[in-house]
C-alpha cells in the first residue's frame, strides 16, 4: 500500500495462535511479529524472525532487530489498568520502570515506582486505599522515554539510547512492539570493540611489531 509498516488483525487460522500481528515489509520480505502467542514468520523467506535475527547476529550487522525484545517477553500496562494492578506489576520485575499502552495496543508511555509516589504525594485521592479505583492515566510519568520507529536508522537508535535506559519500538501507527536495552546495545559495541583489538593485535604480532 506504499507504506514500509502496517499492523493487522489476524483472522482465519491466525487467529489460533495469536490475537494481533504486526506485519511489516523490510528488503523485500514480509515479516510477522505476533503481539501475543508464539507466531514470528518470515513468509517470504519461509523461516522464523528469530532465524532472521539469529542470521544478523551471525553478520554483526548493526539494525535495529537485532538488538529488539518483543513484548510478549516484557511485563507491559495498560493505561486503563488500575493502580493495585499496575502496583502488582513492577513489584515483579527486576527493573522500576515498565512501558504502558493504550486499550488498542498504542505505546503511551511509561510508568514507575517513584511515578506513583510522586502521584500519591500530590494528590490526595491518589492513594493505597483507593488503588482498585485510580486508573494508570490519572498518574504522570516523570520522565519521558521517547519511542522509535521499527524502521529507524542505527544512528537514530543510538540518540536515544545515550540519554534512555531503553528505548520503545513502535511501528507507523505507533502500536508498541518491544523495546531495545542500552545494556544489549552497549554489550555489542564492547564484544566488537574486544574483537577488533585481538585483530589488530594479531595483525601486529604477525607484521613483527
Amino acid at each position: 500500500q506504499g507504506a514500509d509498516l502496517h499492523s493487522w488483525r489476524l483472522s482465519g487460522d491466525g487467529a489460533a495462535f495469536c490475537n494481533f500481528a504486526v506485519i511489516f515489509a523490510e528488503k523485500n520480505s514480509l515479516v510477522v511479529l505476533a503481539m501475543k502467542g508464539q507466531i514470528r514468520y518470515n513468509i517470504r523467506k519461509g523461516k522464523t524472525i528469530f532465524a532472521e535475527i539469529h542470521e544478523r547476529r551471525k553478520q554483526r550487522r548493526m539494525n535495529l532487530l537485532f538488538f529488539l525484545t518483543l513484548k510478549s517477553e516484557l511485563v507491559v500496562a495498560r493505561e486503563d489498568t488500575n493502580l493495585e494492578k499496575a502496583l502488582a506489576q513492577l513489584k515483579d520485575v527486576p527493573y522500576s520502570t515498565i512501558p504502558v499502552i493504550d486499550r488498542k495496543g498504542a505505546y503511551v508511555g511509561t510508568i514507575s515506582e517513584g511515578d506513583i509516589l510522586w502521584a500519591m504525594q500530590e494528590d490526595p485521592e491518589i492513594n493505597f486505599a483507593n488503588a482498585t479505583k485510580t486508573k494508570l492515566r490519572r498518574i504522570q510519568c516523570r520522565r519521558t522515554y521517547k519511542p522509535v520507529n521499527v524502521n529507524a536508522t542505527s544512528d537514530e537508535l543510538l540518540q536515544l539510547v545515550i540519554t534512555q535506559n531503553f528505548v520503545p519500538v513502535v511501528d507507523d501507527g505507533n502500536v508498541f512492539i518491544g523495546i531495545v536495552k542500552r545494556r544489549d546495545v552497549l554489550n555489542y559495541y564492547l564484544t566488537e570493540q574486544e574483537k577488533k583489538s585481538k585483530k589488530d593485535a594479531k595483525v601486529k604480532a604477525a607484521s613483527g611489531q
